[in-house]
C-alpha cells in the first residue's frame, strides 16, 4: 500500500462454504470491531491521512498512525447490507472510533472515540444516534 503500513478491510464470509460474500477494503487497517445487526454491519474507520487526502507521505508507526503530520485523523462510521455489502450510510464521528466498536442499547447506535496512541485527536467520548421505532 502506499502509506507504508499496509490495509483493512470489512470482509463477510458465508459460514457455510468459506467464500467470501462481499468485501470493502480500506486504505488504513480498521481497528474496529463490526456490530452485525437486523441485516446490516455497523464498522468504522480512520480517514486517510496523508497520502490519499493531501498527496503528501508522512511517516507512520507500527500501528498506522502518523508521527508527524498537520492533519487530524478522525473516524468514519459505515453502514453495509449484511446481506449484499452495499454501503447504506457513514458518518465522521470526528475522532478515531475507539477498539470496541459500536453496540445498541435503548433504542440508541452507541459509538465510542479513543485511541490514547493517537496524540492529535485522542477523543474519549461517545456519539449517539437515535434508532427508528420498529
Amino acid at each position: 500500500m502506499p502509506n507504508g503500513i499496509g490495509n483493512g478491510s470489512i470482509t463477510a464470509l458465508d459460514l457455510k462454504t468459506g467464500e467470501i460474500k462481499w468485501e470493502h477494503k480500506t486504505d488504513f487497517p480498521t481497528w474496529v470491531s463490526p456490530l452485525v445487526t437486523n441485516g446490516m454491519v455497523f464498522s468504522g474507520t480512520i480517514t486517510a491521512v496523508g497520502n490519499n487526502e493531501t498527496g503528501v507521505t508522512y511517516p507512520f508507526s507500527d500501528y498506522g498512525d502518523p508521527t508527524e503530520t498537520p492533519l487530524i485523523t478522525s473516524g468514519i462510521l459505515r453502514t453495509f447490507d449484511a446481506e449484499t455489502g452495499k454501503e447504506l450510510w457513514k458518518f465522521n464521528v470526528g475522532a478515531p472510533i475507539s477498539i470496541g466498536g459500536p453496540s445498541i442499547g435503548r433504542g440508541m447506535l452507541l459509538v465510542p472515540t479513543g485511541n490514547n496512541m493517537e496524540a492529535t485527536n485522542p477523543g474519549g467520548y461517545i456519539v449517539a444516534f437515535g434508532l427508528p421505532e420498529e
